[in-house]
This record gives structure tokens, sequence and C-alpha cells, in this order.
């Protein structure tokens, strides 16, 4: 049985106007309210069902109005990404510029920055793992096609995603989000696999266009110790 005090109370908010029998509408109230009452827990389906009784709400029109309001956000689709050859030409590294210390710089946040580094390396990943899926599926290899995945999250390995070719054999893609510069980074282990490794890949995914973002294959072959520009130092003692 429900609790007669519960029952008591709603009949003395009634009786009170603190809150409205259904169907009633007060057309001069100008906002939503309601009474709410401690709900009484069951252990059987039947009675916790008639514990929805529990809340009354004083304006029952504008509630109905509130939930039916429906979002006016335009839902954006962004298509696969397409893969292309590389149609760009590697420069050779320069010696390194003139420095001049800058005793002016602006702060930045350095947590932030690295924070929104490792998002936008995500944020591309997961294009070039859709554009491998799709690229074997389209060769008619879905068997393939179900086994690509990323594998960022162990660095030892020296790249981020393990692929195939359409005849099996392992293709190896490290990801380079390249949409703020055409210009990206190496670490020394993604550098020594992509000589060791057969069939290494460098993907690099360009944003700029959000609905459409494009990523350039490159062969690792492509790349040179001429093309390398140290721009870190590692110092041990």
């Amino acid at each position: 049985m429900r609790d007669t005090e519960g029952k008591a109370a709603r009949e003395a908010a009634s009786a009170s106007g603190a809150f409205s029998p259904r169907g009633i509408d007060r057309a001069g109230e100008s906002a939503l309210s309601f009474q709410l009452e401690p709900i009484q827990w069951y252990s059987d389906d039947q009675n916790q069902n008639g514990a929805n009784y529990d809340y009354r709400f004083d304006f029952p029109n504008s509630f109905l109005w509130i939930l039916s309001q429906e979002s006016t956000e335009t839902e954006i689709k962004i298509t696969s990404p397409e893969l292309q050859n590389f149609k760009g030409r590697f420069q050779f590294a320069g010696k390194n510029r003139d420095f001049s210390p800058n005793d002016e710089a602006a702060v930045r946040d350095m947590k932030r920055d690295a924070e929104r580094r490792l998002a936008c390396g995500e944020v591309a990943e997961e294009h070039a793992k859709n554009a491998e899926i799709k690229r074997l599926t389209n060769a008619k290899r879905k068997d393939l096609a179900s086994k690509v995945k990323v594998v960022s999250d162990r660095p030892a390995f020296g790249y981020d995603i393990k692929s195939y070719e359409t005849d099996g054999r392992d293709r190896y893609i490290e990801v380079k989000n390249v949409t703020n510069g055409h210009r990206f980074f190496l670490s020394e282990g993604e550098w020594l696999n992509s000589r060791k490794r057969k069939n290494y890949w460098f993907y690099l995914v360009d944003e700029r266009k959000r609905r459409h973002p494009m990523i350039s294959c490159v062969k690792a072959e492509q790349l040179t110790q001429r093309n390398l520009q140290p721009v870190q130092y590692l110092i041990r003692y």
C-alpha cells in the first residue's frame, strides 16, 4: 500500500492551490512550478509504477510546450576522407636560422597546447583509419578492412595504424595532422621504423576543409636524411 502521509500531503497541496488538476489551464500564470514529494521505493514492479504520481506540475500546458521543443542545430555530416598520392616536394633541411633572444615573448598555455595537439592527432588517426577501411572495402577485401586498427597507444611500435595491402601484405602507417602548416615532426623511433620496416607510409591529414578532409599518402622512401632538420637535442649524464 502507498503511504497515507504522502496521500494526505498531496490532498492538502491540492486544496491550497499548490498544484492544479490535469486539464485546467491557469492562463494567468507566467512560470512553471512543481510540487516535489519524496518517492517511496518498492521492491515489486506493480507498486513501484505507482510512485510516478509523486510528481505534480503546476502549469501542465507550459510543461508540455517545453517538452515539445526541437533542436534547431544543423547536423554536419563529414564525408569519408579520400586518399591521394603526395603531390608536393620535400625540401632539403637548411642551416639553422640566426637566433636572437626574445624577452617580449607572449604567454602561452603550454598544457592547453599539448591537449590540443593530442586531440588533433586522434582526429587525424580516425580519418586515416576510416580511409583505409574504405580503400580495402572498395577493393572487395572486407576481410582485411575489418582488421585495420589504431595502435598509437603502443608508441614502441613506431607507427599509428596497422593496415594491409589488397594482397594481404602489412601496411604500416604513421599519421600526421598537417592542418596548421606544411610540416610535421618525427620522433627518432618513427624515423628508424620508417627505415627498417617494409611498406611504411606517412599519411598527412589536412582538415582545412573540415567536411572534406584530404589525406596525402607518402611512401617512406620519399623521405631521406637530407629532409630532416634537428629541432630538439638529447643530453645524457
